[in-house]
């Protein structure tokens, strides 16, 4: 189970080639996906 508290990944993922979306922002959310998924596979 991963919780996410007043976070949007979804945004993050779906408006990273937008140039109106922070890129820190999208940044963050790509990072925090890979991070649950890398974990998720190796444990």
């Amino acid at each position: 189970m991963m919780i996410n508290f007043n976070t949007d990944l979804g945004d993050g993922w779906e408006h990273a080639a937008e140039n109106f979306y922070p890129r820190e922002r999208s940044d963050m959310a790509f990072k925090l996906g890979i991070n649950t998924v890398v974990y998720t596979l190796t444990h």
